[in-house]
């Protein structure tokens, strides 16, 4: 499940590659790139099924938007191609709930000329002592981010300890090192920042190395243990003062004095996502997010978790949106209700990919604790999957000793690699943690 064959802009993947092969090989063979994470060990299967978010995808989309096509077994043991126009609706409901409907063995991409130039930064902003100065450091963010063109791909990447929480801005600027500093001179200005890092690259390889803090595109050996949990948040529109002097105050005064590692970080999304893809062209329900934020704490040496752990991190959100409405689907939250994840996940979309189970998968054989349950055939528009070019013998029906459990791809860590930015975050700390 490792080849990926490139047929003029088309590349086709088997889903045994991950992020980091799949990258290498395209730079190799054309100079040709998919927007995509920068965490070399992600696989591809997981990845773009829920999305699949990086620092290109303000200006090309989501990974599973480059997705042209998609072969996919399905529960009664068939495999099928599926695209736009072979299982439309199974071809739609691959991309944004991929792992509920079968077992993808290889997508097909329309990859995209690697950028001629490409810009790294990160930029530090003095540590925040109290909630107010926080929430108005983040304000003056969000509110930068919110007019940015879309060349601009910016994460507002914070960690705290007893003295205050640590900010920094990383992402990359799809264009000149001038034009970047020209673009966010008097966002540094206003927040007392300095630039610490404006590296232009011409290798789109290069640049993904970057993006995770030095971690080359090597795929071999298991990446360190971690016990974490986190949770997501998607935000639509500018959050109000009210909001933020309230996640500020939490953050400050109980977050950065917990038992535990913790991270966090809001990626700007925009640009091409929502500009360049219609909404119903895929069963992922966030098309026009604003801000994706992921909260994320690990326990210090690998030890079993703090009991109170989760509690922080639950706060952590709860604090800035006590009744949130959407989060990401490849941030696993176990925590969630069916009705809470069923909504924050999926939203409106969430009957139709039910009926779309009833036909494909009716006997539920691709089942795990947060899959799509299976509804009525009524909400789907899709055809019933054929019978014919088995490539096992299941049961045709899916029933019985063939019935397995599936799980997503939870790896993805919204584009970079979280402990490698904890690292770095706890660089800025008045002490040091040899966790990771």
């Amino acid at each position: 499940m490792k080849q990926i064959t490139l047929n003029g802009d088309n590349a086709v993947v088997q889903t045994g590659n991950r992020l980091g092969e799949v990258a290498t090989y395209l730079w190799e063979n054309g100079h040709r790139a998919l927007p995509h994470g920068t965490c070399p060990k992600v696989g591809t299967g997981g990845h773009t099924s829920y999305g699949g978010y990086g620092p290109y995808s303000r200006m090309a989309g989501l990974l599973m938007d480059r997705v042209v096509g998609a072969e996919v077994v399905l529960a009664n043991g068939t495999s099928v191609t599926t695209s736009e126009s072979s299982y439309p609706d199974l071809f739609w409901a691959l991309k944004g709930a991929g792992p509920s409907f079968g077992i993808v063995t290889s997508w097909t991409y329309s990859t995209l000329a690697a950028p001629a130039t490409s810009v790294f930064f990160s930029i530090s902003i003095p540590q925040y002592k109290t909630g107010d100065a926080f929430a108005a450091g983040f304000a003056q963010y969000q509110t930068f981010v919110h007019t940015a063109p879309k060349e601009l791909a910016m994460a507002f990447s914070f960690g705290g300890n007893s003295q205050g929480i640590n900010v920094q801005l990383i992402g990359n600027y799809f264009g000149s090192k001038s034009d970047f500093t020209t673009l966010v001179n008097g966002l540094v200005q206003d927040l007392n920042a300095s630039i610490d890092t404006a590296d232009e690259y011409t290798d789109w390889t290069q640049i993904l190395v970057a993006n995770g803090y030095g971690e080359q595109l090597v795929t071999a050996g298991p990446s360190p243990p971690n016990t974490f949990f986190a949770k997501s948040l998607v935000t639509f529109d500018l959050l109000d003062d009210t909001s933020l002097k309230r996640w500020g105050d939490y953050l400050v005064n109980t977050a950065a004095k917990a038992d535990i590692n913790w991270f966090a970080q809001a990626d700007l999304y925009g640009g091409a996502i929502s500009t360049d893809f219609d909404a119903s062209s895929a069963s992922f329900a966030h098309r026009d997010a604003f801000l994706v934020f992921q909260f994320y704490g690990s326990s210090n040496n690998n030890a079993p978790y703090p009991s109170d752990g989760i509690d922080v991190i639950n706060k952590m959100l709860t604090s800035l949106s006590p009744n949130p409405a959407a989060a990401y689907p490849n941030y696993i939250d176990p925590t969630l209700s069916d009705s809470e994840w069923q909504s924050q996940y999926f939203g409106n979309n969430m009957a139709r990919l039910s009926g779309i189970k009833a036909l494909y998968d009716p006997n539920n054989v691709f089942k795990f604790p947060q899959s799509i349950p299976v509804g009525s055939v009524d909400n789907a528009t899709a055809t019933a999957p054929p019978t014919g070019s088995r490539t096992s013998t299941p049961n045709p029906s899916g029933t019985g000793s063939s019935d397995v459990s599936s799980s997503p791809n939870s790896s993805e860590k919204l584009g970079i690699c979280l402990p490698k930015v904890m690292v770095a975050l706890l660089a800025l700390l008045p002490f040091c943690l040899d966790t990771f």
